[in-house]
């Protein structure tokens, strides 16, 4: 308990502080508005100290003003304390720096108090200069903008009526908390499926009030651990951070809480911009949608500019099963700390131009996942997109809508992409991994793949070199509306298609689209397909009985798979594109022994692979450009030498 002073001996010892130290206190440059209204100056340096549990600042050094500095309540014996000359902000009250954001644990049933101050811009080195000049002296052009000083102005007038506190100029400020970290469930809950993570309440004071101070507390509950409000305010804001009782959970919360007058430090994305491409048994391909449509600041002014620029997002995946971000799946923080997915060690980011070599996009290699599982993908960025941490407008970076994303269960199949000639190529193949290390991104088996097409390539040119590409006559054009180069590229997309299938698991059967190919070679290990796994009809059909072409059974051997049918759209364009001296055609109905299969919208039974990367989902499926559905089909590779289609 400290001593008491007498009333009279105490405010004799104010008056003499006050004297000492008024010219400390009238002349500080900065100040800080504590919970009262009051305000008290910054110290010699400008900054800030921190107090209390959470990490706020409080505007100068506590212990260079002895004597002066009171606790926030009336002062002992009866001494009123209204003549206080400064009073301290209650300790559990925290301040709040423009683009600062702060930390903080709160235990579950706790509440914390924490203010922005109106004046915050001004202290984090973006608003007004001091205007005093070299000597201490407020320049003759700024005098004016002083006011009336203490009790009368200057011509010993009675001070001029104040402007109405409701006609105070406004200050857009935005508010934003993310959960970093939560309690942990109770032990009565740990053998079932975990309740609900309980959501942190934000209540916010002084935002959209017509007044000097919006008296009333709107409230709001975090949503994924995040949670934002933007509103205008004419003096501080106060902020109340509340963490709900819960039988289910114990401990604490780490959470993340700032404010701006720039704009959210926190950030989140409602719009879908991450895709899942495909994947094999242990690695997934995954890829953004086109930089100018991502709705941030990243999109580069060309293609070849495009390919050189750092990654600009990064990307998080959990497995389904896994609790770790529950509750937490909008919180940069908590992605950044508790996915199973993160960093560069499981997550290969690079830029591409695929599909169409018309947009940049980011693309992710995701290796080390489990094999028949499903995960949640989270595409996010780092602060915004040229840096992060304090001080930094958005710097607290940004999380984008889920996406899910699944792994094969057998080995046959390997992802690859990336190939030097067949570019457009993204998606798992049929492999033998006793032959073909996974280790080293397949680089070997996509190295035969590209170079079996390539080489095939080669008997094309010398049949398109014969026709009249670049006459300059109309009448000895062969076509009016499409070129040789036309011809050429959709003579690719059609040869990489078909020479390198797009693989399944033959375990697959929810598909009924998928075909099932080299159904009575033995798999890697050796075992065979038992005879009931497969009909008569197929078991009997050539287009089953082996692999879609030669090199396939002879170089790789991979066992059975199912296999997806082309796009019967590429041979129409082919035949469109191309002269007819070319006597290219496609078969005219499906069945069986067909070689391609059709777009549908969504699930459809009839599903295709297309030379573009399926990066966009439609009807609740994956889905190529435009919401057209991709599934898996079967087809016959037919040699190119005879042009057979």
């Amino acid at each position: 308990m400290r001593p008491t002073i007498p009333k009279l001996q105490y405010r004799l010892a104010a008056a003499a502080s006050i004297a000492a130290c008024s010219a400390i206190l009238f002349s500080a440059p900065a100040f800080a508005h504590t919970e009262d209204g009051l305000s008290a100056p910054a110290g010699p340096d400008g900054s800030n100290v921190t107090f209390g549990s959470g990490g706020g600042q409080f505007p100068f050094a506590l212990g260079s003003y002895n004597g002066l500095v009171l606790e926030d309540e009336s002062a002992d014996e009866g001494v009123d304390a209204s003549l206080d000359p400064i009073r301290r902000a209650r300790r559990d009250v925290s301040s709040l720096g423009n683009n600062q954001y702060q930390k903080s644990d709160i235990k579950l049933g706790e509440t914390q108090k924490w203010f922005f101050p109106k004046d915050a811009k001004d202290r984090d080195g973006d608003g007004p200069k001091d205007t005093k000049d070299k000597d201490g002296d407020v320049p003759k052009e700024d005098k004016d903008r002083e006011g009336p000083r203490k009790d009368e102005d200057r011509k010993g007038n009675e001070p001029k009526e104040e402007r109405p506190s409701h006609q105070k100029r406004a200050n857009t400020v935005y508010v934003s908390m993310t959960i970093c970290s939560k309690p942990r469930l109770s032990k009565r809950d740990s053998d079932h499926d975990p309740p609900a993570l309980p959501q942190l309440e934000v209540s916010i004071q002084g935002l959209n009030g017509t007044g000097p101070q919006n008296d009333d507390w709107i409230a709001f509950k975090s949503e994924g651990g995040y949670m934002s409000a933007v509103g205008d305010a004419t003096g501080d804001v106060q902020v109340k951070v509340t963490a709900p009782e819960s039988k289910d959970y114990e401990g604490t919360y780490h959470y993340q809480i700032a404010a701006s007058m720039d704009a959210l430090f926190h950030t989140v994305g409602d719009d879908e911009s991450l895709f899942a491409v495909d994947s094999d048994a242990t690695t997934a391909l995954l890829t953004t949608d086109g930089l100018n449509e991502t709705g941030v600041e990243v999109a580069p002014r060309d293609v070849s500019e495009g390919l050189k620029m750092r990654p600009p997002f990064v990307m998080f995946a959990n497995n389904v099963k896994d609790q770790s971000i529950e509750g937490m799946e909008r919180s940069y923080c908590a992605l950044n700390q508790h996915a199973q997915v993160r960093g560069k060690k499981s997550v290969e980011a690079s830029m591409t131009t695929r599909p169409g070599n018309e947009t940049v996009r980011e693309q992710f290699y995701v290796s080390k996942l489990n094999r028949s599982s499903e995960y949640t993908g989270f595409l996010a960025m780092e602060g915004n997109s040229t840096d992060s941490g304090n001080g930094i407008v958005g710097g607290g970076g940004r999380v984008w809508k889920p996406t899910k994303f699944s792994t094969k269960t057998e080995d046959t199949c390997a992802l690859i992409h990336d190939l030097d000639f067949c570019t457009e190529v993204a998606y798992s193949v049929p492999t033998n991994p006793q032959k073909y290390n996974p280790k080293n991104k397949h680089s070997d088996l996509r190295t035969l793949y590209d170079n079996h097409a390539r080489s095939l390539y080669k008997n094309f040119n010398y049949s398109l070199a014969q026709i009249q590409c670049n006459a300059t006559n109309n009448e000895t054009k062969w076509s009016l509306t499409v070129t040789c180069d036309d011809c050429a590229k959709a003579y690719k997309d059609w040869l990489c298609a078909v020479t390198i299938p797009r693989c399944a698991d033959f375990s697959n059967t929810a598909d009924t689209s998928l075909y099932p190919r080299n159904i009575i070679q033995p798999f890697p290990n050796g075992t065979s397909l038992p005879p009931a796994s497969v009909n008569d009809t197929i078991r009997k059909t050539p287009a089953a009985r082996h692999a879609r072409n030669g090199p396939l059974d002879s170089k790789i051997n991979p066992g059975p798979y199912k296999e997806m049918l082309p796009c019967r759209d590429i041979c129409w364009n082919l035949v469109r594109s191309c002269p007819s001296a070319l006597e290219f055609s496609c078969p005219e109905e499906p069945g069986i022994w067909a070689s391609y299969g059709a777009k549908t919208k969504g699930h459809g039974a009839d599903r295709c692979n297309h030379p573009e990367a399926p990066f966009k989902r439609s009807n609740g499926g994956v889905g190529l450009r435009g919401g057209v559905g991709v599934g898996l089909g079967v087809g016959l590779f037919w040699v190119v030498v005879f042009g057979v289609l």
